[in-house]
Order: C-alpha cells, then sequence, then structure tokens
C-alpha cells in the first residue's frame, strides 16, 4: 500500500490506479483471519502515520468492517471515532470524506462526532456540508454457524487481485 512498484507500466496508470490498489489492499486486511485484535495495530498506522491516501483507503475499509462484522464493531468505531479528533487543518486532508461516509452509515456514532465533521467541511472545504443520510444501516446480526456464506464470485476476485497487488508490493 504504501510503496507501489516504480515500472513505467505503473506510473503511466498513475494516479488513478494506486488509490484503487489501496483500498483493495485495505479490503484484503479487513478479511484476515483472527479478528480485530490482529489487525488493529496495522489499521491504526495507517490512518494515524502519515496523512495521505492510504489513511483513506483504511478509514473506507475499516468503515465497512465496522457495518459488517458486529464483534469489532464497537473497536473499529473507537478507532473512527479518534480519527475525527486527529483531521489535520488542511483542505487536502484525505481522510475526511471516507470518515464521512463510514461514520454516517454506523449505528450508535455520537451527534458531536458528526457536528465536529461539519464544522471541519465549513471551516476547510465549503460554507455548508454536505448533506448526510443520517438513517444508519442496521447492525448486521452475527451470522449463525450453520448458515452458508455465499460470497459472489466477483468480490472473491476482487479480493483476490488485491491480495495479489499487495503480495507484490510486499515482494519487491
Amino acid at each position: 500500500m504504501v510503496h507501489p512498484p516504480l515500472d513505467a507500466t505503473w506510473i503511466a496508470a498513475l494516479p488513478d490506479v494506486l488509490y484503487r490498489h489501496q483500498l483493495a489492499a485495505a479490503c484484503v486486511l479487513a478479511q484476515l483471519g483472527g479478528g480485530w485484535f490482529r489487525t488493529r495495530e496495522v489499521y491504526e498506522d495507517l490512518i494515524f502515520g502519515p496523512v495521505d491516501w492510504t489513511s483513506a483507503a483504511a478509514i473506507a475499509s475499516l468503515g465497512e468492517l465496522a457495518r459488517r462484522s458486529p464483534d469489532d464493531a464497537r473497536e473499529a468505531r473507537s478507532v473512527l471515532l479518534r480519527a475525527v479528533g486527529d483531521l489535520i487543518p488542511h483542505s487536502s486532508e484525505t481522510r475526511f470524506w471516507p470518515l464521512l461516509h463510514a461514520l454516517g452509515t454506523l449505528p450508535g456514532v455520537p451527534e458531536e462526532a458528526m457536528e465536529t465533521l461539519s464544522a471541519w467541511y465549513r471551516a476547510h472545504l465549503a460554507e455548508a456540508p454536505p448533506q448526510q443520510d443520517r438513517e444508519p444501516m442496521a447492525q448486521p446480526a452475527k451470522p449463525s454457524p450453520t448458515a452458508s456464506s455465499a460470497v459472489p464470485w466477483r468480490l472473491v476476485l476482487l479480493v483476490m487481485l488485491g491480495a495479489c497487488a499487495a503480495a507484490g508490493f510486499l515482494l519487491r
């Protein structure tokens, strides 16, 4: 995610593919076994480390993890709420939009966090914040151990491609 390849084909495809690969790698991170305690430190390093598009990808992935995993939702939401207080005072802050989306769709988000995001938006991007649907998605139910989980083939393919891309980054 952090050190993409430098070959000519990759450079020619920039900047469009870079964020897509970072987001795919963050989604692969969300699917690793072992639960939140295994991935927490990596997420925190990406979100609170140097602010760039890897931070935004990690927030988008963590928001999705919080929506889909009841076991990890509380801790993941806590990290997202901490990120609201960590926004930098600059219009190129990459974490704002993923935070707005993630927190706007999660249940149990304090209104103060959404007000902080709105104030940040007014101060750094525009006069009025975008209208966000404040109707959070329902908390996902825990899957029963006997239920089969049918995963769409496109999702499996996307995760596999993201894993391959992430592995390629790591092996270079």
